[in-house]
């Protein structure tokens, strides 16, 4: 088992273990030695590796990115159409793209705050830095694009309705400074 264990990790192999992702440093007969974030390095024995959720990404023929690109809910039809486009355009043929895996666009959904776009595309080969260099491009050219069309990310946002009845009664402040306090009809004002 030990041996089959050593044949799993490539020296730079990225992987994630459990809930820790990591570059493989040394795959030793007793366990796995990798840096820790201030590049010390740890190490793992056999048992603790076999007991764990593992996934090698660099034994994988592709990296999928999977993501939601969230549009503002006063974006009309036609923009969102256009937001949908955009993501199509530069993923087309993309950098890592193999013929049987393009790329998968689709607005599909309507979030409690934003319109949601799905986005899928997968990079081949598995070169876990390879992809995250790519990944930054992309982003980057569909922030880009998205800011020249005017089409506005969402963010999370809440909508609040103020209360205007006898023990809250509603004040707001103008904006030149003026304030307006609401008087329901047939009351006075003290």
């Amino acid at each position: 088992m030990r041996t089959a264990l050593v044949e799993i990790f490539d020296r730079n192999e990225f992987i994630h273990l459990s809930i820790i992702a990591l570059v493989v440093t040394c795959c030793l007969i007793y366990g796995l030695w990798y840096p820790n974030v201030d590049w010390t390095l740890s190490d793992d024995p056999h048992e603790k590796i076999v007991n764990s959720g593992l996934e090698n990404i660099g034994k994988r023929p592709h990296i999928r990115w999977l993501t939601n690109i969230t549009i503002t809910y006063d974006t009309p039809p036609d923009r969102v159409e256009k937001a949908v486009s955009i993501i199509k355009e530069i993923l087309d043929n993309h950098e890592g793209m193999h013929p049987d895996f393009p790329p998968r666009v689709y607005f599909n959904g309507f979030n409690d705050w934003s319109l949601n776009i799905m986005v899928i595309a997968w990079y081949h080969p598995a070169n876990y830095w390879d992809m995250q260099e790519w990944l930054q491009r992309t982003c980057l050219m569909v922030l880009r694009r998205f800011n020249d069309e005017g089409i506005d990310f969402a963010f999370p946002s809440r909508t609040l309705y103020l209360a205007n009845d006898d023990n809250r009664q509603l004040k707001l402040k103008m904006l030149k400074g003026e304030t307006v306090t609401y008087i329901p009809e047939g009351e006075s004002h003290d």
